[in-house]
């Protein structure tokens, strides 16, 4: 035998070798990446087993966390009911990426979620509660790739597949279920309750897309592919657009792109993150690509853009400032004062017509008064239900153990037709304590 192959293969024997197969992930690297849940789907039926499985005995383990371990022994739908943030970038995404990396040796799977979105929108209205699909996609993976959902599908923002004009589907065609983003069954391009393919859908569903859907579907398979390691904050990149439009007025630049005032505010200053939402809305108004939103500020290179290249707005004359009658304004707030039952402050000021700030600025002893009186509402009502709710736990408790039925937490629930009730903890204790009674 040759020496040189003789020690290669030892070399080979020295080398990682990975607990699960190394499955490259479909569209790496493109606007089609699938994403991470259809990828531990696709994994799971590589080997033969269920997503469950597969979850239960390898995944779980590796991820230090109490309530991912008593699910895999006790059972319970929490982790699979929010599986979507699976595709996210919060705290789960990052550690069921890394987890599934280590057992399949690949270091690229963190491209499967958003993680490069993480400082840029908020998780706010960012993806979708179910699974939607195009069902003409499906049958073409089907073919010529291997079925799997891409990224794209699971935004909320993405309503429309633009290559075969059809409407994406979020229910089942065959049993009419809304079908989860991942379950202990799940298997792409099946429904994980009646078990039939879905890429078939009778009738016509074709969907007339016009340029906002194209703006939209753009936009966000831009985001997708952007290397956004240069930006450094979503607020820079909104004032200097603020800064182009409407000469650094933001009320203005607000009211032109129909976000609330108070809203661009908190954008522009850093305080709180954009829905991805109202961000494609900002780009389709100003008939601008979302990289040229993000990037823009950072490429030196780049030419200031005119006011002059965005066509569609235009600034009107400033209105002068409104005159507050303090009198009128007192008069109103004392009414709400006197209502039987109260209201906070905030729909206060919507009914009024005058933001909460110019309430206190004005009228601050009135305003802490309202809130103060709302807060206590609030607090009475959380006791009324806290109590009714005992009282419907002792009662289930007693007629469950009147029939010889152990009156545990899922059956307790069961009979009451409020799944997720006994995880309220004083609702939990009142249960503790009845059943070792």
């Amino acid at each position: 035998m040759d020496n040189n192959f003789y020690f290669n293969l030892l070399e080979v024997d020295r080398k990682a070798v990975s607990e699960l197969y190394c499955l490259i992930p479909i569209g790496n690297q493109t606007s089609q990446v699938e994403s991470l849940t259809s990828y531990i789907s696709r994994l799971a039926e590589e080997h033969s087993v269920s997503v469950g499985m597969l979850m239960n005995k390898l995944i779980f383990p590796l991820i230090d966390n109490e309530y991912l371990l008593k699910s895999s022994q006790y059972g319970g739908n929490r982790f699979y009911d929010g599986a979507r943030s699976l595709n996210g970038y919060c705290k789960n995404s990052i550690a069921f990426s890394k987890s599934v990396q280590s057992l399949t040796l690949r270091r690229d799977l963190m491209d499967l979620t958003l993680i490069r979105l993480k400082h840029i929108v908020s998780l706010r209205h960012l993806l979708k509660q179910n699974l939607s699909w195009c069902p003409q996609c499906l049958n073409e993976f089907k073919i010529n790739t291997k079925v799997h959902y891409p990224l794209v599908w699971h935004f909320q923002a993405f309503q429309v597949c633009l290559f075969h004009e059809t409407e994406l589907i979020n229910e089942c065609p065959h049993c009419n279920n809304g079908i989860p983003i991942l379950t202990r069954k799940s298997l792409n391009g099946h429904c994980p309750f009646c078990n039939k393919w879905i890429g078939y859908v009778g009738g016509d569903n074709k969907k007339e897309c016009n340029t906002r859907h194209k703006s939209i579907n753009s936009n966000i398979e831009q985001l997708l592919t952007l290397d956004t390691r240069n930006i450094q904050k979503i607020s820079y990149s909104l004032e200097r657009m603020v800064q182009r439009v409407s000469q650094g007025n933001i009320a203005e630049f607000a009211r032109l792109t129909n976000i609330p005032k108070v809203t661009m505010w908190d954008w522009v200053r850093g305080e709180k993150l954009p829905d991805l939402n109202r961000l494609l809305s900002i780009c389709f108004k100003l008939n601008i690509s979302i990289k040229e939103l993000l990037l823009e500020p950072y490429n030196s290179g780049v030419a200031e853009k005119s006011y002059d290249s965005y066509p569609s707005i235009s600034i009107p004359q400033k209105s002068s400032r409104r005159v507050i009658n303090i009198q009128l304004l007192r008069a109103e707030l004392i009414k709400y004062l006197k209502l039987e039952v109260p209201i906070s402050l905030t729909q206060v000021s919507k009914e009024i017509g005058y933001d909460r700030k110019v309430l206190y600025k004005h009228f601050p002893n009135e305003c802490e008064t309202i809130v103060e009186r709302f807060s206590k509402y609030q607090e009475h009502r959380v006791n009324l239900r806290r109590i009714e709710l005992s009282r419907q736990v002792r009662q289930a408790i007693h007629k469950l153990k009147s029939e010889d039925i152990y009156p545990s937490r899922r059956k307790v629930e069961e009979f009451l037709d409020k799944p997720g009730l006994l995880r309220e903890q004083s609702i939990k204790l009142i249960w503790k304590a009845e059943v070792h009674n």
